[in-house]
């Protein structure tokens, strides 16, 4: 279904562009110099550029999620303290021959690039909210070009218990498990530190035309972060003893999710030298392709086609460009969504774990090497608004 829609979305846009060009006042019927390619900084020797931008960064819980169509839901609740960010941006980009390389960097701060840090944690105390440095590479083969990226990112903030909510309504203080040192209880309004520490390696096949460019590859992830985790857990006690409980606690996890993805870049003309881009891509999880590690728990590496995971994200934009044959502007919005839903395979835990339990209403203690049924979640936003400027020869 999802493929069809996409599919749909690729045909609406090829007929807006043959409209469009049957149409195009060219840069010729003015007194502006002509462009010979409608997009010539990507086949620039040069091009450097610097952007602006204002961004904002969410992360959501799931059952906030669900209590915006059922009203307050049951769960574990936080509200992410992120601040408006605004970052600066610029990057370098070359075709020599038939490559192509570039780095592309920003942040918060005026700081140079850093592709990792000396510790596998985020110094809470660092005064930079955000930060990204973008590897890029391109070999062109005939009318195709084959490209690569590589990305670390990090962002730094916190969060504001609100909570764990059960279905009668009853709030008592969140759990946290840190990746190191003892759970942390928090309880509504209480703080602690939030972040993403993420890094993706993607190869894509790239089908360029005048205005519209389609590509598809596949990605591999590796992010540190927070996550909302649902513990499940049953036993029988001899001699007719039989225990439950279930409830939500937050836990520092490692994913690692191989994803496939496909989108398209196109430029619809507007006026001379004047070009609408909008770009849109969707990625999805290959089967078997999402582990998860934590402190809390151990657990299988998912066999080939398995089906228990979902993981879906998107990163697009639309932007209002003026171009000439050595400058370009853009103004324009981007975003970013990312959703992920795995149930490890498996879990024995590592380590005693408590959770205020659903059914009974009291706090549930149980202890390492337990078999238990782990869900994890997780929900995040990223958008903004940004102006950028390119030279290039």
């Amino acid at each position: 279904m999802l493929i069809k829609i996409v599919i749909t979305v690729l045909a609406i846009t090829c007929s807006m562009l043959s409209l469009q060009a049957q149409n195009i006042v060219t840069p010729g019927d003015v007194k502006t110099k002509p462009l010979v390619s409608i997009n010539p900084e990507e086949d620039a020797v040069i091009n450097a550029f610097v952007s602006l931008g204002y961004y904002r960064w969410m992360m959501i819980s799931e059952s906030d999620y669900m209590g915006l169509f059922t009203g307050k839901a049951a769960g574990a609740g936080f509200s992410h303290d992120a601040e408006p960010i605004v970052l600066k941006r610029y990057g370098v980009k070359t075709n020599v021959l038939f490559m192509k390389f570039g780095m592309d960097y920003f942040s918060d701060k005026l700081s140079l690039p850093q592709a990792k840090t000396g510790s596998e944690d985020v110094d809470a105390s660092r005064d930079e909210k955000a930060r990204q440095l973008k590897l890029l590479g391109g070999v062109k083969l005939g009318p195709f070009v084959i490209e690569t990226n590589v990305i670390f990112r990090e962002f730094n903030s916190t969060i504001t218990s609100k909570g764990y909510r059960d279905y009668n309504g009853t709030v008592t203080p969140l759990i946290y498990y840190p990746k190191d040192g003892n759970p942390v209880s928090l309880a509504p309004g209480d703080k602690a530190s939030w972040y993403t520490k993420y890094r993706e390696y993607d190869i894509r096949l790239v089908m360029p035309s005048r205005y519209f460019s389609a590509y598809a590859g596949v990605k591999y992830m590796v992010f540190d972060a927070p996550s909302s985790m649902s513990i499940n857990y049953d036993s029988w006690t001899p001699p007719y003893t039989f225990v439950y409980g279930s409830g939500d606690v937050l836990a520092f996890t490692r994913n690692r999710i191989a994803n496939a993805f496909i989108g398209f870049d196109s430029d619809i003309p507007v006026g001379p030298n004047l070009f609408w881009h909008m770009g849109f891509p969707i990625s999805f999880a290959l089967p078997g392709g999402y582990s998860v590690k934590s402190g809390l728990f151990k657990s299988q590496k998912p066999p080939l086609l398995d089906y228990s995971s979902i993981s879906v994200s998107s990163l697009g934009d639309l932007s209002l460009q003026f171009r000439t044959a050595f400058f370009s502007m853009k103004a324009g919005a981007e975003y970013g969504f990312y959703y992920s839903h795995v149930t490890p395979r498996n879990p024995i835990l590592k380590q005693n774990v408590s959770f205020y339990d659903t059914l009974t209403h009291t706090t549930m203690n149980v202890p390492a090497g337990e078999k238990v049924d782990i869900t994890i979640s997780r929900i995040e936003l990223f958008w903004g608004l940004y102006f950028s400027a390119s030279l290039y020869f």
